[in-house]
């Protein structure tokens, strides 16, 4: 008895990577055509692109960082300012 295995062809994706590539080549799974892109992000959550250079990843790393920074000193100064309206009122 073979093994039935649902494949999701619409979470899989192409990217090349080398010197010479002919991009215009398309790729298919069960007869379902992959989309080809620039970049892609593996499970880990790195980002690859054609040059294999992080600088996108890196940025996108970076902007999260700093989101996260900026909403723990809002979420700071809003209980510091709590706790000094409560002092002295």
């Amino acid at each position: 008895m073979a093994a039935k295995i649902k494949r999701c062809t619409g979470k899989c994706k192409t990217v090349f990577y080398g010197r010479n590539i002919d991009h215009g080549y398309k790729y298919s799974l069960h007869s379902a055509e992959l989309e080809n892109t620039p970049t892609i992000k593996d499970s880990a959550g790195v980002i690859f692109d054609p040059e294999l250079n992080f600088g996108q990843h890196c940025k996108e790393t970076i902007n999260k960082a700093w989101g996260l920074l900026r909403e723990t000193l809002y979420i700071y100064r809003r209980k510091l300012l709590f706790h000094f309206i409560r002092l002295y009122s």
